[in-house]
Order: structure tokens, then sequence, then C-alpha cells
């Protein structure tokens, strides 16, 4: 692997990939030629990759989403300030590290209170109103929700990243394509309010007084809003990764 490709892997938090799903969140904590050494960000799992299959390691960087494909050596101890770290050996293919796209929207796991106000279009042709091609803008929907509260609903945020969200949320189910805007405090003093998006995906409860999960997928965002939001998943990033390696 050539100097740059180490610089953009060294420290980054990601997906580790064996078969068709995920494995789980993990650190990239070292380099070491073709190896990639990487540590768990969570010690709650069941079932442990298997050593000798192939796995991929998924990093989301500002220059888009690096994938290295190799093969799971296996574990081993490391000391990583005198503290003992068990982590995985991946051992990468030969030009086995790409670049999947220029623009990536790394996701994290919070655990955050909102409200979500939902809007299908029944909603805005009751009111008069019509859905632009490109959806309604932020201000119109504000207007709505501040003239119907039942519009509102509280949700729990539990993913989160600069492109969208996931959330818990109370009955009925919103259907795909459904606009919505999201109020939210990740930070105390600045508070996130109308992020405007559409619904790309509603799951039914699991069973009786359980919430639904939604996915929302945010409208572009721009100025403070999304510098406020990239500092605060910055720093989610930056503590999952330090717990990550200390266990």
């Amino acid at each position: 692997m050539g100097r740059d490709w180490n610089r953009e892997l060294l420290h980054r938090s990601g997906l580790l990939f064996q078969g068709a799903s995920p494995w789980g969140e993990v650190a990239c904590i070292d380099v070491c030629g073709p190896t990639l050494l990487l540590s768990p960000l969570s010690r709650h799992r069941e079932l442990p990759p298997e050593a000798g299959l192939p796995a991929c390691f998924e990093a989301a960087t500002p220059f888009g989403v690096f994938r290295a494909s190799g093969i799971l050596v296996g574990n081993r101890t490391i000391e990583i300030n005198r503290v003992p770290q068990e982590v995985m050996e991946l051992e990468v293919h030969p030009g086995g590290i790409d670049r999947r796209n220029r623009r990536a929207h790394f996701r994290v796991a919070v655990n955050l209170k909102g409200e979500l106000a939902l809007f299908s279009e029944e909603d805005l042709a009751r009111r008069g109103l019509a859905v632009p091609a490109g959806g309604a803008a932020a201000s119109l929907l504000e207007d709505v929700a501040r003239g119907t509260s039942s519009l509102r609903r509280l949700c729990l945020v539990r993913e989160m990243g600069i492109g969208g969200a996931r959330v818990f949320t109370a009955p009925p189910e919103p259907l795909p394509g459904t606009l919505f805007l999201l109020d939210l405090s990740p930070t105390p003093g600045e508070p996130l309010t109308n992020l405007p998006g559409n619904v790309i995906e509603s799951l039914p409860p699991g069973g009786p007084h359980l919430p639904i999960q939604i996915r929302l997928r945010f409208d572009p965002l721009s100025g403070a809003p999304e510098a406020r939001l990239a500092r605060y998943l910055a720093r989610v990033q930056r503590e999952m990764l330090q717990k990550g390696i200390r266990g």
C-alpha cells in the first residue's frame, strides 16, 4: 500500500464486512505494510468474524469512502500506551484498496431526543399547498407545522450523519417520500431546528406499544446548521475511537 493510503486509513473508524452484511464498527489503529490492525468499537458481539475468510474494511474520509479488501488473518494482542489491546489483522490483497465515491456521509450511533414533523402530500394538499418537484422548502414546512401541532411528535434519534438519520417514534408509519422537519439539540446551547428532508423507509413496530423505526434523508445542509452537526459528529467519532482503543 502506498503512503497516501496509509494516511487516509490510519485512525479511521468504519465498518468491517464479512459476507453480505457488516460484522460491526471497528477502528483502524495501525497500518503495518499490507496489514491493517482493527479494533472493535463494540464488545458485545456474540459471534466474532471468521479468520481465514475474505473480509473488507470501509472507512469514511473527507475524500470519500475507502474500502480495503483482503483476508482476515486472526487476532493478536498489542500494547497501546502500555495497555494490552486485542486487535484483528486484515491482510489486504494487492490492489485491494479503492475509493468507492467522492462524497460519503458516515453515520454514528447516538442517543438524542428530538421532535419530528411529518408532512404527506395529502397533508399539504388539504392546506392548499403543492409540493414542488425538488421538495418543499423548509420555511414552507415550518409555517405548516407551526399552525398544526398534531404534525409534530417526539422521537429518539439513534443514528445520525450529515446525510440523514435513523429515528424511533410513535405510529403511524409514514410512507416513503414523506417530507419532514427534525428538531434536536446535540450540543447544549446549539440547537438544530427545522432540518428538512424526506423519509426513505419506515418499519412497523416489533410488538404492541413499541415504536416504529424511520430512516430519514436530509436535504443538503449548508451554513451554520451543517457546521454544528459536523462538529458534533466529529466529537462522537473521536469518543468512539478513544473508547475502542482504551477498551
